[in-house]
């Protein structure tokens, strides 16, 4: 397995900002098994199904496609979250948003709303409501698809109670009538 993950790493190091851990994650959604049990065990082998699944994953990864569109899932807050490519990919920056809403909600026990303008997969609500119970979220989002990923998202985590999803645009028309 080790000589697979160096080679995946190797074919993909020009297109991938952490082809080590890219080709670990890869491979981890491939086999079904967790990096770390990938790494334990060198002997294991891939199908000639997962090979052309590695083959097809690589060459996707060569053309600028990120690798969670490709394998239409992301970690965000230790949250195995769905993706495509209807919403961005979450950032580990963004994980510091959810730390600071976290320790304010924490902080402040009687303020139990929060809003999420532009949610996309609902990384940051989800995240919330997986982590304060008693919180109420309305996350917004211009794109119909990406409120459907997100509510797929609240779904998944058992929070749909507490996240409340609509779609609108927030801002009125440019031009006639509206904003100048």
């Amino acid at each position: 397995m080790i000589a697979i993950l160096d080679e995946i790493s190797g074919e993909i190091k020009g297109s991938s900002d952490s082809p080590v851990l890219d080709a670990q994650t890869l491979l981890a959604h491939i086999t079904g098994f967790d990096r770390s049990y990938l790494m334990a065990h060198p002997e294991l082998q891939l199908s000639r199904s997962q090979q052309k699944q590695v083959a097809d994953a690589i060459s996707m990864i060569n053309k600028n496609i990120p690798l969670p569109y490709i394998i239409g899932h992301w970690e965000f807050y230790g949250l195995d979250l769905v993706i495509n490519q209807d919403v961005l990919i979450p950032r580990p920056e963004t994980e510091m948003l959810v730390e600071k809403a976290l320790d304010w909600l924490h902080a402040n026990p009687k303020k139990r709303r929060v809003i999420d303008v532009g949610t996309g997969s609902g990384c940051i609500a989800i995240a919330i409501a997986s982590h304060v119970a008693d919180v109420k979220l309305l996350a917004g989002d211009i794109s119909r698809k990406a409120i459907k990923v997100a509510r797929q998202n609240a779904r998944k985590f058992d929070v749909v109670d507490r996240v409340k999803f609509f779609c609108c645009d927030l801002f009125p028309p440019y031009g006639k009538g509206g904003w100048k």
